[in-house]
């Protein structure tokens, strides 16, 4: 007998929604759904009670949890013959012929369904992990909590490769509604892809479907009738999208493991999230298979023209909805693999729980991030698939986290670990980064905490003679995603590379905009006006960790204006206004400041600046109104197009020191009018650059302070409206 993995990847919440799944077998004996159970576990130490409901609230159970009690919804209890009592001789086989509130028959395929799927609901944080076994196969997910609940998805699976079990394999995908009037639209798969039990909804493309709180939906794509048109994995990577917040499981019940002939069949499934909650860096543990065809991460984009680096190195790029499956052969002999892309991606894992071919299940990975939680609290009862055979699975655990962090394990209650595991001894490299650090355990049971000093992500996979067990177990660090926003002002126009950064942790530090070019930090607010085209990064970081958004702008505001609105940008417009005078003649760009690079003292009005050798210093303390100025002519006033001015500005603190109490204030003025002012606030590394003028722009909000002894000068750049 074997088991398929049982996928554990942890999410706390408080309210949990699991829609119902579909096997294609579920009519036969040995391979229907005939036990199913839902596990229930809490870090709290103080007893919480977990109410159950159908998807149209009527109450199935209310079950008590604590960190020394788990608990275990089982689906027997209302489906089976014998009130969740397993024997040999009788095993509840009323569960492999019914649909129940979490599996459903063919006939409940592509319609609404008010009774499946189940909501738990607590006054206090606890994991959901549903917990599916045949006679021969099992699978299992765990709920995701807020994180699962969204409004753009693409569909994950196991690709279906196999010669033969073609007429027992699918893919599947199912939907819960959160809220009344939910439209649901899926497209991205080939026009010619076969719904099993397809009603006329199916007759167009793309499907579209409404639901209601609740209720539920269920499409699946059998292999065998896929065959012809070449679509049996047509529906990996197809788009989902929802005017209102859904959850969505997928998978396969079953699969075929890749290019292996015979009995290679087994189940994998898995809750998702939506794109919102996805990263570009991920890490993968081997499980127990030897054979590189079948140890394989997948990865689906979700932007076009995403590359896939594997290790650090450069494999290949995908479009929208496209998907890599990795092979086994990039595993280091650590069992350990980085995947990284330019664009956030979906990242799954088939593996295996032991050297067996028919032992394979589906992973949905968390994204690495520098906020994931920093303990796992807790693995309950991961030496069992179902309550039907009690502590038959022995486990490995494994641990990806920050380098340089110590791990511990806890059972539920001591203070005391029953292990320590420290980076300089135990831990094991991820080829391709120096950030992250892996930790394999063993000879552990279930009820364990894992702490760590960093984020961690955990993970499980074991045998038991033939059978397996794989999985995650951990939850999801908040992670801040970028978007572009149309911010309009006097000198914005039509292309306008303004930043922001949406949904950061409110554990960050702080926001760090870093160009590249000069590896410069630029802007430290939520919102950045990029004035250079080239590469920048987003960088929020929690501690020594930093989680980083990379982007490329190729458009900026100074080089994409356009006054008279004749098609042509101002940079190249002879005459930017229109009036028949060309701008050579009536804005001619000429430097209005006499003495720029601060040559002679004579050419500037001082009060306590010291003006010589190219420099303006001043080094007085507990003054103010030090100025230093000049008369300036022939600046034009009735121009569309720019002049540039570039200061630069260096603080080395008072005697040198950045933590000094002390602060000071610079203020830049044209005809009176404010420009911008610089503060260089009271022991922080960078002096803050606001922008006081109606009609200027500047490529920095920040400069840093130096506690050096060598002052180092660094350009703002300062964009002014000739209007």
């Amino acid at each position: 007998m074997s088991y398929a993995p049982s996928i554990l990847i942890g999410q706390l919440d408080s309210v949990h929604y699991i829609p119902p799944v579909h096997n294609r077998n579920f009519n036969h004996n040995s391979n229907g759904d005939r036990y199913q159970a839902v596990y229930l576990s809490t870090p709290s130490s103080t007893p919480i009670t977990v109410s159950i409901s159908d998807g149209q609230g009527s109450l199935l159970k209310s079950l008590i949890v604590s960190n020394t009690n788990d608990a275990v919804f089982d689906l027997n209890d209302f489906y089976g013959d014998n009130n969740g009592v397993y024997s040999a001789s009788l095993d509840d086989n009323n569960l492999s012929n019914n649909n129940t509130v979490l599996s459903v028959t063919q006939d409940s395929l592509n319609i609404p369904l008010s009774r499946s799927g189940i909501i738990l609901r607590s006054a206090d944080l606890f994991y959901a992990n549903f917990r599916l076994k045949t006679g021969s196969q099992a699978a299992s997910l765990t709920a995701k909590g807020q994180p699962a609940q969204g409004r753009d998805f693409y569909i994950g699976a196991n690709p279906n490769n196999s010669q033969t079990s073609r007429d027992k394999t699918n893919i599947f995908a199912s939907f819960m509604a959160t809220e009344d009037n939910t439209t649901v639209t899926i497209d991205g798969f080939p026009d010619t892809t076969v719904f099993h039990d397809a009603t006329a909804n199916f007759s167009s493309l793309p499907i579209t479907f409404t639901l209601n709180a609740g209720q539920a939906y269920v499409i699946s794509t059998y292999t065998d009738e896929n065959i012809a048109s070449n679509t049996v994995n047509g529906l990996i990577g197809s788009h989902v999208v929802s005017d209102k917040p859904i959850v969505m499981n997928t998978g396969n019940l079953l699969h075929g493991a890749l290019n292996v002939n015979g009995q290679a069949r087994d189940m994998g499934m898995d809750q998702s999230v939506p794109t919102d909650w996805l990263g570009n860096q991920y890490a993968f543990f081997r499980g127990n298979q030897n054979d590189d065809n079948l140890e394989t991460p997948i990865i689906i984009a979700i932007d076009n023209n995403t590359d896939i680096i594997i290790n650090g190195v450069l494999d290949t790029t995908i479009n929208s909805g496209e998907y890599l499956q990795i092979h086994g052969s990039n595993y280091s002999a650590d069992g350990t693999m980085l995947v990284e892309t330019s664009s956030r991606a979906y990242a799954y894992q088939q593996l295996f729980g032991s050297t067996t071919r028919y032992s394979s299940g589906l992973n949905f990975i968390p994204p690495l991030g520098c906020f994931l939680p920093t303990s796992t609290d807790f693995l309950p009862q991961i030496d069992q698939l179902h309550p039907v055979v009690d502590h038959d699975l022995t486990t490995t655990i494994t641990v990806i986290t920050y380098e340089g962090s110590d791990i511990r394990v806890y059972d539920p209650v001591s203070p005391t670990p029953i292990l320590t595991l420290t980076a300089a001894a135990d831990a094991l490299a991820i080829p391709g980064t120096t950030e992250w650090i892996a930790y394999e355990i063993t000879g552990q049971q279930d009820n364990i905490r894992i702490e760590s000093d960093g984020p961690v992500a955990t993970g499980i996979f074991g045998f038991s003679g033939a059978n397996g067990i794989a999985g995650y177990y951990t939850g999801f660090g908040g992670k801040a995603s970028l978007r572009q926003v149309n911010l309009q002002s006097e000198i914005s126009g039509t292309c306008t590379p303004i930043y922001q950064l949406e949904n950061v942790p409110f554990e960050a530090d702080e926001i760090n905009w870093v160009r590249l070019s000069d590896n410069r930090v630029i802007s430290r607010d939520s919102l950045v006006d990029v004035m250079f085209s080239g590469d920048y990064l987003a960088v929020v970081p929690n501690g020594t960790c930093a989680d980083s958004i990379p982007f490329t702008v190729s458009c900026v505001q100074v080089s994409c204006d356009d006054y008279d609105l004749d098609g042509i940008n101002d940079i190249s417009d002879l005459d930017a206004d229109d009036d028949g005078i060309l701008d050579s003649i009536e804005c001619p760009l000429i430097y209005p400041i006499e003495d720029q690079s601060f040559d002679s003292a004579s050419d500037w009005n001082t009060t306590g600046w010291s003006v010589s050798g190219g420099q303006a210093i001043t080094t007085q303390t507990n003054t103010s109104n030090q100025e230093l100025s000049q008369s300036i002519t022939g600046l034009a006033d009735a121009c569309s197009d720019f002049i540039t001015m570039t200061i630069y500005v260096a603080s080395s603190g008072y005697l040198n020191q950045i933590n000094s109490a002390d602060t000071a204030q610079l203020e830049v003025s044209l005809f009176g009018e404010p420009l911008i002012s610089i503060t260089n606030p009271s022991g922080d590394s960078h002096a803050i650059i606001k922008l006081t003028g109606d009609s200027v722009k500047s490529d920095v909000t920040v400069f840093p302070i130096s506690d050096a002894g060598a002052i180092e000068f660094f350009p703002i750049v300062l964009y002014l409206n000739w209007n």
